[in-house]
């Protein structure tokens, strides 16, 4: 998804005529989210966002501002798609997403690797910065945590720790009913932003700040 102006402009306008007129009752409470004054309010990760029902623009509950472009999306895609289907608890690689195998090189490159780069030598702060996500612990490699996105989005983070003559490394998987609320492309960018919160959380992490 290429986010120059002109093109989430008009990914946002195809999505907002898709989603014109809809009942949005039925909307939020497919997607998991509350219909409240016009208005739905819907978990993302650590957040609350707030759809306004007639402009269908994204907004911040936390701090009233506008999200960024790929978030409202994101949000819009996933309140056009999801399908009131619960995880099922068995995780697929983004090669087992229909059509991920063209796209993996793309996600390994922005995702995994971008991990792997910043936390082989401090799993500690990854794990913190899981928890600080809210994070759910499991029980898979040398570190396994599990974290909600959207209401029916889960993304889960294995961590390998690397021994003599084994590398650490880092695999993302996803529920195997994810790709019934997002394309593989939307969820490549869903990874995506939360790799990036968590290298963003990360610097936190080092001066002591928020987490």
């Amino acid at each position: 998804m290429n986010f120059s102006s002109d093109s989430y402009k008009e990914t946002l306008n195809i999505v907002r005529r898709e989603l014109k007129g809809k009942d949005f009752h039925k909307i939020a409470e497919r997607a998991g989210g509350k219909f409240k004054k016009g208005c739905i309010l819907i978990p993302y990760i650590n957040h609350t966002l707030k759809i306004d029902t007639g402009n269908l623009e994204v907004y911040s509950l936390d701090s009233s501002s506008r999200v960024e472009p790929r978030v409202e999306i994101l949000t819009l895609h996933y309140l056009k798609d999801a399908k009131n289907i619960k995880p099922s608890g068995r995780l697929i690689n983004f090669k087992e997403i229909p059509s991920g195998m063209s796209y993996y090189p793309s996600f390994h490159n922005r995702t995994e690797k971008v991990l792997l780069k910043e936390f082989r030598d401090d799993f500690n702060s990854f794990k913190r910065i899981c928890e600080r996500l809210g994070g759910e612990k499991c029980q898979q490699g040398d570190i396994c945590y599990r974290i909600r996105t959207f209401p029916l989005l889960y993304v889960t983070f294995i961590v390998w720790e690397g021994e003599e003559g084994l590398p650490p490394g880092i695999s993302i998987l996803f529920d195997e009913t994810s790709p019934h609320h997002l394309l593989s492309e939307d969820l490549a960018i869903l990874a995506e932003l939360l790799c990036e919160e968590m290298v963003s959380l990360r610097k936190d992490v080092i001066y002591g700040s928020r987490v």
